[in-house]
């Protein structure tokens, strides 16, 4: 049984979906990717996603392969009873007369490099092997086309090992069947478990594959291949991890060059966690609160007689911090509050004063949310912090998810995960339960290759927000959060 790979993110909230898929009411479904290190937060209303499958996307590329030789140092011949394919041990193919098992250890560029490909497994009787290093082809950024380029994972990736493997008999070329493979190890030493690894079939038309079932160790990869041509193994650039917001430390941070770029309000409450200003107003007169940056507003500070006019955007459209009545704020376009900033005790707060009256912002237990209250006794509430948000945007399609195609399944552990499936009738969703496998080394999932997944492809909408959608009965369809999941005809 052959497997198919899926990459394992950690998730957080999952439950309401494998319950009932029953979801707050909310917009159509544009997750937010937040963080990454292997593990990659997908960010649906307060859900959390789980887990993607890698597909097999080929793109069109172009490869010059050298014509140098490489010598087969050691040939051996045994008997071949029997073939133990490492996706399926209980599957055994026996010899025939033509074939037997045969070992190739080659040296591509002498045994002094350190390399070697070494190949076995069922071949012709009187087959050959052969083994180019054709890195050259694909080291030097300047040979390869832009487009080219992008048909590894990120444009940034880096080939670290190529190699051209042939395996030839009377002549003609051989290609292993689908269920007799050859096992390849490749020998490189640059081919670390640091970092992300994957390794690329360049095959003779140029359509480029992502082999996903591969073991890798300290300067050597194996696989079991059934067609042989170029295989390139890319060092991929480290996930997208978003950085560490800088605080602000004096008053003088609030003018400097960074300060143009905004800040993230906040202060931190009783329980000592971070409570951050939004941009938007409940029906206290308040500021709602969020518990993270990625719900939070970024706010700008102008300058004016000594004082601050608070503002961020809205629509695009500036909107101010305006005292409506009482303690009461409002977020208005053309009426704003002179803010006298000061240190505060507490190292790195600030108080915020309303300039011509006795009124602080801060937080306020009976409003819900941030507002003006007449004393800035209560520390907790009224010191008030700030980060700046010059690095808090990360890069569009900082993944590398847009236009890919994944699966979604909720795993935790054990040999059981539940994939997200979009059913044929009533835009319905579904949760289906399979056997996985899972290899916690690499942090991967295994499934049965004919395992029926919905596919679910990531639409860029801004830096890490995506629209998902996937086809049913040939028609396209996108993922909506009402107060179930759904699918809609509209993007």
């Amino acid at each position: 049984m052959k497997e198919n790979r899926y990459d394992v993110f950690d998730d957080e909230i999952w439950q309401r979906i494998a319950n009932d898929a029953g979801l707050q009411a909310g917009k159509k479904a544009k997750l937010s990717l937040t963080s990454a290190a292997m593990a990659i937060l997908l960010t649906l209303s307060f859900l959390t996603a789980v887990v993607c499958l890698r597909s097999h996307h080929r793109l069109a590329a172009t490869h010059a392969a050298s014509e140098e030789s490489a010598e087969a140092v050691s040939a051996s011949d045994t008997a071949y009873d029997a073939l133990i394919a490492e996706a399926d041990p209980e599957k055994v193919f026996a010899a025939d007369e033509h074939f037997s098992h045969k070992s190739f250890t080659l040296y591509p560029d002498g045994k002094s490099t350190g390399k070697a490909v070494s190949l076995d497994g069922l071949m012709p009787e009187d087959a050959s092997a052969q083994a180019v290093d054709v890195i050259r082809n694909y080291a030097d950024p300047d040979d390869v086309r832009t487009d080219d380029k992008a048909a590894f994972s990120q444009p940034e990736a880096s080939v670290i090992a190529a190699y051209n493997i042939t395996i030839t008999d009377g002549g003609e070329e051989y290609e292993p069947a689908e269920d007799r493979p050859i096992r390849v190890e490749i020998t490189d030493p640059q081919i670390s478990t640091e970092g992300i690894t994957e390794l690329w079939h360049i095959k003779d038309d140029g359509e480029r594959e992502l082999i996903v079932d591969y073991m890798i160790r300290e300067g050597k990869l194996s696989f079991y291949a059934a067609g042989f041509s170029v295989y390139a193994i890319v060092a991929a650039p480290d996930p997208y991890v978003k950085p560490a917001l800088d605080p602000v430390t004096s008053l003088d941070d609030l003018t400097g060059g960074r300060a143009g770029a905004g800040f993230y309000l906040y202060y931190i409450d009783a329980k000592n966690n971070n409570k951050y200003f939004t941009g938007t107003v409940n029906t206290n007169g308040a500021l709602i609160e969020a518990a993270a940056t990625d719900n939070a507003a970024v706010w700008f500070l102008e300058q004016e007689a000594g004082n601050y006019r608070m503002y961020t955007l809205v629509g695009g459209q500036k909107v101010y911090i305006h005292n409506l009545s009482d303690n009461k704020i409002e977020l208005s376009q053309t009426a704003y509050d002179g803010i006298t900033i000061t240190g505060a005790p507490t190292e790195n707060t600030f108080y915020f004063k309303k300039a011509d009256e006795s009124k602080w912002l801060q937080h306020s237990g009976s409003g819900e949310g941030i507002r003006y209250l007449g004393d800035n006794n209560n520390t907790i509430n009224s010191q008030l912090r700030l980060l700046f948000a010059d690095n808090a945007t990360p890069p569009d399609d900082c993944y590398g998810f847009g236009g890919k195609s994944y699966g979604l399944m909720h795993y935790t552990s054990g040999t059981v995960g539940n994939a997200l499936m979009a059913g044929e009738d009533n835009n319905h969703l579904e949760m289906l339960s399979m056997v996985v496998r899972a290899d916690t080394q690499r942090n991967t999932l295994f499934v049965a290759e004919d395992s029926d997944i919905s596919l679910w492809t990531f639409h860029l909408v801004s830096d890490s927000m995506y629209k998902l959608s996937t086809v049913v009965n040939g028609v396209t369809r996108y993922l909506k959060v009402g107060e179930r999941l759904t699918l809609t005809d509209e993007a």
